[in-house]
């Protein structure tokens, strides 16, 4: 019987672009101990040489290997033959020396006679047990070599996706990076399923798509007439439930690593897929919660890394290390270490350096200004608006209401564009036909802009038109001089560049002129490329392009805004325990919950944000103060809260990127990996000091922009914030006060990275300052104080957890 493979050289691999060597030691339940170095060629094209210099650069530091195996794919069996045959090699290894050829299920062959001096010793088994062993050995090794367990920085620990805290983080990507080692990480997934099965692979994180790629390479020299194989990435948690449904039957999912098994079964619940279709590359137990054991592996496993505390010889397994619920973790609480949350598709850690941003009145352009000066009391500028198209979107510019009440400020702004069409270089003839996109604005906007054309040119829908256009076409018929699609709002382009394709059949003779009333792109760097690709026709012919107003804005998914998770938020609260005993909460939420289901269906100015509870702004903010610092024009009536937050959220997207006229044009500046990430200044609160300001800045931050979680004066100041706002809950100077909780209270969950952080002690402080016994806050207020208390609370909060109304503080950790 075999007993376990171990490496006696964890850093004396060597990987190449041609070839993958390692040592791995045998320990046979009885005999002596020996050694195999493993020689893996991924490809036929390796140059023998390279090879050759690769093995002896090896065994230079790794000599006592018994046995060296030669191991490629069985299409690569002439090109083994000519690595065994060359003689300079030959010359050079003084031991046995064996091919294996790797079959299309992932099994190995001997390939090639051994060498003469086997005939003095036992050769090694190549059964299938052995060579899994074999494999992990290896894999483990690769994982060694790359350092891809990541250990975090002294004073902070990782916030994993998972919602786990713990010091350190496997982190696959490095591991795999060489494309031997990916292709080594797919001969073992092989063994574990049909490659020729599979319609499509997902991956967790982009970081290991070279595996997959491997895959689709290995695929196609076993299955010569097999289809190039699909590969996504659906980008670990946060990206699983858009992609879910697009998983099929016929799929895998490679999840990078883990160490509790929690995505593979989030994957498992959220797909059709069976478990052996999900496998986990790497698995290291975690000790959760200080346990004395280890979790057990949960899902299907490429490698197991975890150490089961015998002794061995093997120095690639790794120990078990801890790992705390977020809502418990003592590093946390009894170390009062920050979180330092793994971020995006490539589990990037996020921590170090904070630079604060500040909100200018220069971050609003005038072209924000000219079209709220148009919209602001027309009910254009919307809020979780649901079209008649379907679909919900969290901030929304509708053109058909100022259309509708054809205001002459408007009517003249039409007559501009009008205007630039005739100046349009893509004709020098009038337009002949007028193509709108999907949408009732697009068709309402086009007929608008055709009151004031020449010749009245035909207008209709775009699928339609086109349709006639190839007809026309196919007929010989005479094609229009000139065509003018309109597009009323397009916000990435697609749209648009969609359009553009159906119309590449028009020959360069019939002039083509794009016209978008307001773009809306996360950056101008974005919109620079689709005014790129709408404008170039050809190397000789251009279209023309249009632009009414161009307004930055970020793309939050109405599904996941602030009120989507406000809604969660709240429902889970009266559902507990302090709606019972918190005298007046249960109406306070009875009565939010009702708002926010009727939010998305309501056509007249929205109420989006929570009043005080208590005095002349218990149920709606204050309205704005005369000479709103983001617009150059003076308004007739108070703005909506639905026209404030649409503007903050604009104002925040330009802010969120560099001087557009420096060096660093173009490069976002959210959060960033590397230990850089950026905050904005906790003194905005004071300067812009509105309460309907103060309240879309916190609830249209993006992610990380409002974690104070690492800097203790922001997190001091952000406190104070909120202490001041709690003793003048009666005056506009407190108004806000549910906003600061809300978010402060949605921010405790680590994986909902766009709300409001500061540090754990700060934030334990606070909530003793305003426990009922020290401050006689309103009903909501006050819920979401004791919320807070009792996730802050020691792991058994239905212990820990008081009275509101004891006059004793909160035994907060």
């Amino acid at each position: 019987m075999i007993g376990p493979v171990a490496d006696l050289a964890p850093t004396s691999a060597v990987v190449t672009e041609h070839v993958y060597v390692f040592t791995a030691t045998v320990e046979p339940v009885s005999g002596l101990t020996q050694t195999v170095a493993v020689v893996f060629i991924p490809h036929e094209h390796a140059p023998t040489s390279r090879i050759g210099e690769a093995l002896i650069e090896h065994l230079g530091h790794q000599p006592n290997a018994h046995e060296i195996w030669f191991v490629t794919h069985k299409q690569f069996e002439a090109h083994l033959k000519r690595i065994a045959s060359d003689s300079d090699l030959q010359t050079r290894l003084d031991r046995t020396a064996r091919g294996f050829l790797i079959n299309a299920d992932g099994s190995w062959e001997p390939a090639l006679p051994v060498s003469a001096l086997a005939s003095t010793q036992t050769l090694l088994p190549h059964d299938g047990e052995f060579v899994e062993e074999l494999i992990a050995s290896g894999l483990r090794q690769m994982f060694r070599d790359s350092r891809s367990l990541l250990t975090a920085h002294g004073g902070f620990h990782f916030g994993k996706p998972g919602g786990r805290h713990a010091k350190l983080f496997l982190r696959a990507q490095p591991a795999v990076a060489r494309d031997a080692h990916a292709h080594f990480m797919a001969i073992a997934i092989m063994r574990r399923i049909a490659i020729d099965s599979i319609r499509r692979i997902w991956v967790d994180t982009a970081g290991i798509v070279g595996v997959a790629g491997a895959i689709g390479a290995i695929r196609a020299t076993h299955f010569d007439s097999a289809p190039l194989l699909l590969v996504d990435s659906f980008g670990g948690y946060e990206g699983l439930s858009a992609a879910g449904p697009s998983i099929g039957v016929d799929d895998l999912v490679i999840i990078s690593s883990s160490t509790s098994g929690t995505l593979a079964r989030e994957v498992n619940r959220r797909t059709l897929l069976p478990n052996p279709r999900i496998l986990t590359a790497y698995f290291l137990a975690a000790r959760r919660n200080g346990a004395s054991v280890p979790d057990i592996v949960t899902s299907a496993t490429v490698c197991h890394l975890t150490s089961d505390g015998m002794p061995t010889r093997d120095r690639t397994y790794i120990e078990p290390f801890d790992s705390y619920d977020w809502k418990s973790c003592p590093l946390c609480i009894e170390r009062h270490e920050p979180a330092v949350p793994m971020e995006g598709d490539g589990f990037l850690p996020v921590t170090g350096t904070v630079t604060p941003r500040k909100i200018l009145a220069s971050d609003s352009p005038p072209e924000l200004g000219g079209l709220a000066a148009l919209a602001v009391g027309k009910s254009a500028l919307r809020v979780r608006h649901k079209p008649l198209t379907g679909g919900l979107r969290t901030v929304a510019t509708l053109l058909g209401p100022l259309i509708e009440a054809d205001d002459a400020q408007f009517g003249q702004a039409i007559d501009g564009l009008v205007a630039e069409v005739r100046r349009s270089r893509a004709s020098a003839a009038d337009v002949d036909v007028i193509l709108f996109t999907s949408g009732a604005e697009s068709g309402l906007l086009a007929a608008r802009l055709r009151r004031e054309m020449h010749g009245r040119p035909r207008v209709t829908e775009f699928g339609d038109g086109v349709r006639e256009l190839i007809a026309m076409s196919r007929s010989g018929a005479e094609l229009p001089r000139h065509i003018l699609v309109v597009g009323a709002v397009a916000s990435s382009g697609r749209s648009m560049l969609a359009s553009s394709r159906s119309l590449r059949f028009l020959p360069e003779t019939t002039g083509i002129t794009y016209l978008v009333a307001v773009a809306h792109p996360e950056s101008d760097h974005e919109w620079r490329i689709v005014e790129a690709s709408l404008a170039k026709r050809s190397a000789t012919a251009v279209n023309g392009l249009i632009v009414g107003w161009r307004i930055h804005r970020d793309r939050t998914e109405a599904s996941s805004d602030a009120w989507a998770r406000e809604l969660v938020l709240l429902t889970a609260m009266e559902a507990g325990p302090e709606a019972k005993s918190i005298p007046g909460l249960s109406q306070a939420l009875i009565d939010r919950l009702a708002t926010l289901k009727n939010l998305d269906h309501e056509q007249g100015p929205k109420r989006l944000f929570l009043g005080s509870g208590r005095g002349q702004h218990a149920d709606a903010l204050p309205t704005l103060n005369r000479g709103f610092v983001f617009w150059n024009f003076s308004y007739p009536a108070a703005p909506t809260e639905e026209e404030i937050y649409w503007t903050i959220t604009s104002v925040m997207q330009r802010n969120r990127w560099t001087d557009l006229s420096g060096k660093d044009a173009g490069r976002y500046m959210s959060i960033s990996s590397g230990g850089h990430f950026f905050v904005i200044e906790p003194a905005m609160f004071d300067r812009f000091n509105d309460p309907v300001i103060q309240a879309s800045v916190l609830r249209a931050a993006g992610p990380g922009e409002l974690d104070y979680s690492t800097d203790a004066s922001r997190s001091r100041y952000v406190a104070d914030l909120i202490i001041d706002a709690t003793d003048h809950l009666e005056f506009e100077r407190g108004a806000a006060i549910n906003e600061f909780l809300l978010s402060l209270a949605l921010g405790l969950d680590p994986k909902q990275r766009r709300h409001l952080r500061i540090q754990p002690a700060e934030l334990r402080n606070l909530l003793n300052k305003l426990h009922p016994s020290k401050k006689d806050l309103p009903p909501l207020a006050r819920g979401l104080v004791t919320l807070m208390g009792s996730e802050l609370s020691v792991a058994d909060s239905s212990e820990q957890r008081l009275s509101p109304g004891s006059s004793d503080e909160w035994s907060l950790p």
